[in-house]
């Protein structure tokens, strides 16, 4: 699969996006820092967030085919809006 469209998140505290690592490390996702790439049974994320404009970008940078780009999308609103962040 190629990359899917990145996602992106805004009026971001600090404290939502360490909720949000929080909660992605529950889940055995590793954020580690405001940006870098992890990977994951073979889908990898790329994440840029900076603090001084509130702003959060999230893209999946490759999966297996099996995985569509709407079902990477829909898992990431999920994780995200647990945290009570919007997509912009």
């Amino acid at each position: 699969m190629a990359q899917c469209t990145a996602q992106r998140f805004g009026n971001i505290s600090p404290a939502q996006f360490a909720s949000l690592m929080a909660a992605a490390k529950s889940q055995g996702i590793e954020i580690d820092g405001t940006e870098g790439q992890t990977t994951q049974s073979g889908i990898t994320i790329a994440w840029s967030y900076v603090a001084t404009s509130s702003s959060l970008t999230i893209q999946c940078l490759g999966a297996p085919f099996y995985v569509t780009c709407g079902m990477i999308h829909a898992k990431i609103r999920d994780l995200v809006s647990r945290c009570q962040i919007q997509e912009v």
